[in-house]
């Protein structure tokens, strides 16, 4: 449905944005990071680094990759291995940015948060 809204408000229809959602992803992605920059700008030099590689390898998978398989998808459709291929990287890459952010978030706990008390009861 978003993808045949999109493709009659651009035009466009084939290669890499016949998966029409990478634009309205894109400008969400622009719109996350403009809202959080001054977070971003305020975190440790460590703790920023790590977010900025998780952040670009995530973003990367989703934007790019996914980019990528839209024009493979168009040109030889998905029944072929350069797709599943480009499928699995792309996947690989969210995952691996989403594992990067989750270790950059424990390293800051780690150094900055002295106490933490968890408790469960029944």
């Amino acid at each position: 449905m978003l993808d045949a809204i999109v493709h009659k408000l651009i035009g466009v229809t084939s290669g890499f944005l016949f998966y029409a959602w990478i634009i309205p992803g894109s400008l969400l992605v622009l719109v996350f990071m403009a809202t959080y920059f001054r977070f971003f700008l305020h975190l440790p030099k460590n703790t920023r680094f790590l977010f900025l590689i998780g952040i670009v390898t995530f973003v990367g998978g989703a934007l790019l990759v996914e980019s990528f398989n839209a024009s493979v998808d168009y040109a030889l459709g998905t029944s072929n291995l350069l797709y599943e291929f480009s499928t699995t990287f792309e996947e690989f890459m969210e995952m691996l940015g989403v594992l990067i952010i989750i270790y950059a978030l424990l390293d800051y706990i780690e150094i900055h948060i002295k106490e933490f008390h968890l408790t469960f009861k029944r």
